[in-house]
């Protein structure tokens, strides 16, 4: 068996010290990465209040086990760019039945500039199991603003 040639040690050493570090460097960008994302779509913590912009609420109806969906025209009027992601909070019946929607956004994701406007269609869908009877919750925009557009959803009985 051969000796290694002089200082191979020391290399060896300084390529696991590199090695090291960049891991090191990799964890913590993809935590900060990880943080941003989190707080886009979830910047709300437990005990937060939200309240309604808009006096009027947006309805719509479904039957027991059907789909529907609604519309959203939304102009960014901030001076920067910002993400806009539209998120359904729960929907709770009159009896106090929440109701964790099935839903999603169109786009579900999408930057806008400064005084641009989007149209966001937000498809829900009613389970089987979900009781006939009138749903409250808001349509969020993560980005834009903490407050949320009032959405009623009348569930009505299978044809």
């Amino acid at each position: 068996m051969t000796e290694p040639p002089q200082g191979a040690g020391e290399a060896l050493s300084e390529i696991l010290r590199l090695q090291t570090e960049f891991q090191g460097r990799m964890v913590d960008e993809t935590l900060r990465y990880l943080r941003r994302v989190q707080g886009m779509f979830e910047p709300h913590s437990p005990g937060t209040v939200l309240r309604p912009d808009a006096p009027i609420a947006l309805t719509v109806s479904a039957p027991v086990g059907g789909r529907t969906s609604v519309q959203l025209d939304v102009e960014n009027r901030q001076r920067v760019h910002t993400a806009l992601a539209a998120v359904l909070t729960p929907l709770v019946g009159d009896d106090g039945t929440t109701w964790f929607v099935d839903a999603d956004a169109r786009p579900a994701f999408s930057l806008l500039a400064p005084a641009e406007q989007a149209r966001v269609t937000v498809r829900l869908r009613v389970p089987a199991d979900v009781p006939p009877g009138v749903y409250r919750g808001l349509v969020t925009f993560r980005g834009l603003q903490p407050a949320g557009v009032p959405l009623e959803v009348t569930v009505t009985a299978a044809p």
